[in-house]
């Protein structure tokens, strides 16, 4: 493990695993400058990049504590460098979700090629209830939902399910009993 991010290559797979469940693998500079340098390696050595996480959440977002001290524009520029990043790379990127996804971790959902699920996890954008517009991740997020259905999430907020954002076209397939990444 490299600081808040794994980053393991094997059989051309680049695999980076968002490891910092503490935080609820939540989106720091740290963490976004350390996605950036992975994707470099992949691209340098991989054919695949799978993005996974360790922990009950597979991304909670922005890292409030980090955006209440620094502000929300060094976190908001590395994470659209991240996306752009995926949305661009020459290998395929596939995302596994195992574990929670709100807020900007549908960025990374909606950069990916592939989005596995499990069937159980939940999905929710959050911002809403920080009176804020879910603006970062509508990058990609947005192109791959129809317009009625993102509205309606993102404006309430409300929990959703698998089976739901596979409707939505935020996930590509989910699975019964993917294993869990608890650490």
């Amino acid at each position: 493990m490299n600081g808040n991010l794994g980053i393991v290559e094997s059989g051309g797979i680049m695999k980076l695993t968002l490891n910092s469940p503490g935080d609820r693998n939540a989106l720091t500079v740290k963490m976004l400058t350390e996605l950036l340098n992975g994707i470099d390696r992949a691209e340098a050595t991989s054919r695949v990049i799978l993005i996974d996480s360790l922990g009950e959440m597979f991304c909670s977002g922005a890292s409030l504590p980090e955006v209440a001290r620094k502000g929300m524009q060094a976190i908001a520029s590395l994470l659209v460098d991240v996306q752009r990043r995926l949305s661009a790379s020459p290998l395929p990127v596939v995302s596994v979700v195992r574990a929670r996804v709100q807020a900007g971790g549908f960025g990374l959902l909606g950069a990916s090629d592939i989005v596995l699920s499990r069937d159980d996890v939940l999905f929710q954008f959050t911002e809403v209830r920080n009176a804020v517009a879910p603006a970062v991740i509508s990058l990609n997020i947005l192109h791959r939902m129809p317009s009625r259905r993102a509205a309606e999430l993102m404006l309430t907020g409300r929990e959703f399910d698998a089976a739901e954002a596979v409707a939505a076209g935020i996930v590509t397939r989910t699975a019964v009993g993917m294993r869990s990444t608890q650490p």
